[in-house]
């Protein structure tokens, strides 16, 4: 949602449950919180620390987002928290084969695993 008022803007991103909002003016930002408050039950968070797997840090310098924790909390669902990285994360040559004595895959934590590097990596 995006409201023009005098050469001032507000934009509004509503996820669900969730709304973030910014303005170019500060009186905007305190009245689209009062309407909403008064319209909807609602609960003021504060500033935006995090966000579906953004990590977000305000100051006086601008807004940087990272997804760090994201690929933390992501790491330890793997049990590869303490892993380094490398170059080629896998032996080199390998010859795969459908039958290898190396037991029954998960198919489905396979492609949670995909899905999830995918959203990590994803370009903007």
């Amino acid at each position: 949602m995006k409201q023009h008022k005098e050469g001032k803007a507000i934009l509004a991103c509503v996820y669900v449950d969730d709304i973030i909002y910014t303005s170019s003016s500060k009186e905007m930002m305190i009245e689209f919180k009062r309407d909403m408050m008064k319209t909807y039950e609602m609960t003021d968070l504060g500033k935006l620390h995090y966000f579906l797997g953004l990590e977000v840090k305000q100051d006086d310098e601008g807004i940087f987002v990272s997804q760090a924790e994201y690929l933390e909390d992501l790491l330890k669902q793997c049990n590869m928290n303490g892993c380094r990285s490398e170059p080629t994360p896998m032996v080199y040559n390998l010859k795969l084969q459908v039958k290898d004595d190396s037991g029954h895959t998960d198919g489905r934590q396979y492609r949670t695993l995909i899905g999830k590097l995918m959203y990590l990596t994803r370009p903007a």
